[in-house]
């Protein structure tokens, strides 16, 4: 049985995976540093954890994974795949090397058990970050952005957690010598907690500045020490603060780049003299273009796509929408395809004029949502409302007239347009399109009599 890489299971037990490799992240170094810890012998949640990491290698020997777009679901690719990346990692980082010592713990280097040492092997866990993250920014399609920023602050907190114990275990194991920083300090016979917050004050200080100068080194091994401490914290810091820049920059592009636009659209106008209440206008029209379409207007970025690739999007941005509209509802399949794709929308603010007198028909417009008003020459009210479902712009077409009305948004509206060369194109290859055309205009035909006997053509 496989376990599909999108299934929300396989999201939990990634996500369960991290916080034990946190856990373990935090622990292990704990452990070595300060073995009167609260951490101290933890031996049985050490193993308890193992379990739940050899149980992810079944996992994920049985999980799917993608290759250039595709879902591989061929059990032998999938093992193939994972002994090529990442078993050998893993199954390293299970091997309980620290049972070979742990029945003798007063063996020691220096001053640290061996047992522990060789539970280090557990931190090569880390590793799994990134295969987790590379699998859920394919899998479940979350902003790379979001991930990296997760990755680098992790990343930090996990060395600045180590190089804190390891100063520790420095200063506990030079108290032999002349003195350490540990010694001078006085914190040898506090607890556990105190020691590691003055541990983790003196990483900071020093990876982030040149330090207060209330903990210092004391010995030569201090001071070596401190200076690799003070060279990799200066890169580490440059690190952090670029690459969080870097990557808080780029999680919303699109929307900076659309709103650069915006501004440099605007600029140019206003320069240009023009009134700045209809810059405000051009202003409103991008908010709502952004609010409700994130920016993009005409679905351009499928022209790569195949041809059912195509149509199965489409369906999904825009099936919801046209399905209640009367043409699909009465169309065929092959012709309700050919006018997903055929199909340019068009978004309208209120009181923007869609059609004009005396324009040439070379629309046919179909409201998705809002409402429009009709009205005759020379006149300030509406004869009539287009309203969801409603259809304008054919008769010009098909009557080859010049329009004599004027149709006018009055609140936001989503539109369908159909070029005046779709149309005859579509005509031609899909004779059913001309009843289902005829069957909406009986529907309508109330609405259409009163705009014909007034002589309005729109």
């Amino acid at each position: 049985m496989l376990l599909r890489v999108q299934q929300k299971k396989r999201f939990v037990w990634d996500f369960f995976i991290l916080i034990l490799i946190t856990l373990g992240t935090f622990v292990i170094p704990m452990q070595i540093a300060f073995p009167k810890s609260y951490w101290g012998d933890t031996s049985t949640i050490i193993y308890f954890i193992d379990l739940f990491f050899l149980t992810d290698i079944f996992l994920n020997l049985k999980t799917t994974y993608f290759h250039q777009g595709i879902e591989i679901t061929d059990p032998n690719k999938i093992s193939k795949q994972y002994f090529k990346n990442d078993f050998y990692i893993d199954f390293i980082s299970i091997l309980p090397f620290d049972l070979l010592f742990i029945h003798n713990k007063e063996q020691y280097f220096l001053t640290i058990p061996l047992y522990l040492i060789f539970r280090l092997n557990r931190l090569l866990r880390l590793f799994k970050i990134r295969t987790i993250s590379k699998r859920w920014s394919k899998a479940f399609h979350i902003n790379k952005g979001y991930i990296r920023i997760f990755k680098v602050f992790f990343i930090v907190c996990c060395f600045i957690h180590f190089i804190a114990c390891a100063w520790f275990i420095a200063g506990k194991g030079t108290q032999h010598l002349s003195s350490s920083w540990a010694l001078t300090s006085n914190i040898l016979n506090l607890d556990w907690f105190t020691q590691y917050i003055r541990s983790i004050y003196w990483t900071v200080t020093t990876a982030t500045t040149v330090g207060y100068g209330d903990i210092t080194p004391q010995n030569n091994v201090e001071y070596i020490f401190t200076i690799l401490t003070m060279g990799f914290g200066a890169s580490l810091y440059a690190f952090f603060i670029g690459n969080i820049a870097a990557l808080i920059s780029s999680i919303d592009v699109s929307g900076k780049k659309f709103w650069n636009n915006v501004e440099a659209t605007t600029n140019y106008l206003s320069k240009k003299n023009v009134p700045k209440n209809k810059i405000k206008l051009v202003e409103n029209y991008y908010e709502y273009m952004w609010a409700r379409h994130k920016g993009i207007q005409k679905y351009s970025f499928i022209d790569d796509l195949s041809y059912p690739l195509k149509l199965e999007i489409m369906e999904s941005i825009t099936g919801p929408i046209l399905n209640k509209i009367p043409l699909f509802k009465l169309a065929p399949l092959n012709l309700k395809n050919e006018l997903l794709l055929s199909l340019k929308p068009q978004s309208l603010m209120p009181d923007m004029v869609v059609s004009n007198i005396g324009e040439s028909g070379n629309q046919i417009y179909l409201i998705a949502e809002g409402t429009l008003a009709v009205y005759k020459e020379g006149q300030s009210s509406s004869f009539i409302h287009f309203n969801k479902g409603d259809i304008f712009g054919l008769l010009p077409i098909i009557l080859k007239e010049k329009k004599t009305g004027i149709v006018k948004s009055i609140d936001h509206c989503e539109l369908f347009c159909l070029g005046q060369e779709d149309f005859k194109r579509i005509k031609n290859e899909y004779p059913e399109f001309i009843d289902v055309l005829k069957s909406i205009t009986r529907e309508k035909n109330q609405k259409n009599s009163n705009l014909i006997m007034e002589g309005i053509i729109v």
